[in-house]
């Protein structure tokens, strides 16, 4: 009994609670404990950030004039005051066995001032409403599925190249406000049953041969 009770007074010693007074910097915390204040440093496995008012668990070296650490917050001084974790050596999060899975019922947001890269076997991405701000894109892919309801796309700028481009349409509707200039080495046009070109000034020139054949051509 007299070796359990030495060690009570061993830890009674070293741990205690106390109110951070300031923070400075995430680095140095000023803590109050039983009356003394005194410079903590956040212990590496205290994840929540400490504020000001905050209650917390401290570990204080037996010696005079020696380290302390803060371990945990025990008590938040406001209770609505948000979670806030700081990896100051960045962070590696792991779930060997199993999922991993993060929920929000309000929202989430994902910040870096360097690059993210995402990766994965298969992707799934849901969301009632989406809003991209993008000032370049690239897109890799083989190949690519894309059904919309309706679609809008406003763009300032665009060249597409391709080697083959098949389009099936029920209607096609272009408006041009000014010019509309195709090149190439063949056109074809056809029509099923009517054809029609119509416009102020119609030009037709060929360098060689000019060819209409109908049953009945119509002319003015």
């Amino acid at each position: 009994m007299q070796n359990v009770s030495g060690m009570d007074t061993l830890l009674e010693g070293r741990i205690a609670e106390g109110f951070v007074l300031a923070v400075e910097g995430r680095e140095e915390y000023q803590v109050e404990t039983s009356g003394e204040r005194m410079v903590c440093r956040r212990a590496a496995g205290c994840l929540l950030d400490p504020e000001t008012g905050d209650l917390v668990l401290l570990s204080m070296s037996g010696e005079e004039g020696g380290r302390c650490w803060i371990l945990s917050v025990l008590e938040r001084a406001s209770g609505d005051a948000p979670v806030s974790l700081t990896l100051q050596d960045g962070a590696v999060v792991t779930a060997c066995k199993g999922s991993l899975s993060l929920h929000s019922e309000k929202q989430m947001g994902v910040h870096t001032a360097g690059k993210m890269s995402l990766s994965a076997d298969s992707l799934d991405l849901s969301a009632r409403n989406a809003s991209w701000l993008v000032r370049s894109l690239s897109v890799f892919g083989g190949s690519i599925e894309s059904v919309w309801e309706q679609a809008r796309q406003t763009v300032a700028s665009m060249q597409t190249v391709c080697s083959t481009w098949v389009q099936h349409l029920g209607d096609s509707i272009r408006h041009v406000k000014e010019l509309d200039e195709t090149h190439a080495d063949h056109v074809r046009i056809m029509a099923k049953d009517t054809l029609q070109t119509q416009g102020k000034f119609v030009n037709h020139t060929a360098s060689e041969v000019v060819k209409i054949d109908g049953q009945e051509v119509h002319l003015g």
